[in-house]
């Protein structure tokens, strides 16, 4: 439990970091090292592991301290009801996103294959993997899928592109390939099923997959020069007008054109602050790996205990306190705590806390 707490803490912290200077520095620097900030945090959920840095604290007051519980649920009880909670969302989730993929999957395999020798002279030109160009009427815009075979599917459409657009469209796909987009997309909607009940991984899904979209914009201008902007912005448009598509992860790349748009207009070859956001992210990687630890040093005489009404009901009268505390020390007395066992011993701490005093 512990560990899952920290890694959740650590996470939203991180991901509040990065969206804060990602606000900042958004339009100042190279898009693909937002992509590297989120890559980072999601291998960072995938591994529960913490390098613990511990932190010494001695305790200078000698209080005896009690914990106390409310009784109906105990210690076992609760991880139980939480396990079964955090299972029904993962497997929820999962479901309906598998689902969705299949549905996808299906679709695309009906896409037929596109025979276009300007297409492929274009692919060769930029890229040296044997990709496969496909045709689907069930699409609104080009997209990539398949992790070891990537296939690029473009809308069917009554005219071939023209030598400019088609230019755009597969150096675009191929910067998604080169990335591994199609491997980091489901990757991310894993850990977004496995941490449901967190909003903030669904929050950096979304901004990843933004940000996949900006990067591989990002790319067509950097290899074509800044003079296509303006072609290239309105071939996205023209994407958008057209139709929409089936496909329901296509769906929100077409939902955030405008955004997309503005950065390719905002589009900044200078990169200075490459290098400073290249050590805050490698900050991050290792910070999201250290778990503070405080250890505590107990002056004489404290102690902690968890005391049941079981435990207590199961004494003798006979048992002294000194003797419940020494067994609450030992573990023989756990669970919850009561009233009645508060009331027993509040007069013993008074009694304590004032002798602590006097000789103070």
């Amino acid at each position: 439990m512990k560990t899952i707490f920290m890694m959740n803490l650590n996470s939203i912290l991180s991901i509040l970091f990065v969206l804060f200077i990602r606000r900042i520095f958004f339009y100042k620097t190279t898009k693909k090292i937002w992509l590297w900030f989120w890559k980072i945090l999601f291998l960072r959920l995938a591994v529960p592991l913490f390098f613990p840095v511990a932190f010494h604290i001695k305790l200078h007051q000698a209080v005896p301290v009690i914990r106390y519980m409310r009784a109906g649920i105990t210690r076992t009880d609760t991880p139980m009801i939480l396990a079964v909670l955090w299972g029904t969302g993962f497997f929820f989730c999962l479901f309906y996103y598998l689902t969705n993929y299949r549905k996808d999957y299906k679709t695309l395999q009906e896409a037929v294959p596109v025979e276009n020798s300007m297409y492929h002279e274009i692919l060769q030109q930029y890229t040296k993997q044997n990709l496969c160009i496909l045709q689907s009427d069930k699409i609104g815009s080009p997209l990539t899928y398949c992790i070891l075979r990537p296939k690029i599917v473009l809308p069917k459409s009554e005219q071939p592109l023209g030598l400019q657009e088609a230019s755009y469209i597969f150096i675009h796909e191929i910067s998604h390939i080169k990335n591994q987009d199609n491997f980091w997309k489901p990757f991310s909607v894993f850990m977004c099923c496995i941490y449901w009940y967190n909003p903030f991984i669904w929050i950096m899904h979304r901004f990843m997959v933004k940000d996949m979209e900006f990067a591989a914009d990002e790319n067509v201008i950097a290899i074509l020069g800044k003079g296509v902007r303006k072609g290239y912005a309105e071939t996205l448009l023209q994407y958008q007008i057209s139709r929409r598509s089936q496909i329901a992860g296509n769906k929100f790349a077409e939902n955030i054109v405008k955004e997309r748009i503005l950065s390719i207009m905002k589009y900044n070859k200078k990169n200075k602050l490459f290098v400073p956001l290249c050590a805050a992210a490698l900050g991050i990687g290792i910070l999201s790996f250290v778990s503070p630890q405080v250890k505590a040093e107990p002056a004489a005489g404290e102690f902690a205990a968890d005391v049941s009404i079981a435990a207590v009901k199961d004494e003798t009268p006979e048992t002294s306190l000194s003797t419940r505390i020494e067994q609450v020390k030992e573990g023989k007395i756990t669970g919850e705590a009561a009233e009645m066992i508060a009331e027993e011993l509040h007069e013993e701490n008074r009694k304590m806390i004032a002798e602590y005093e006097n000789v103070k």
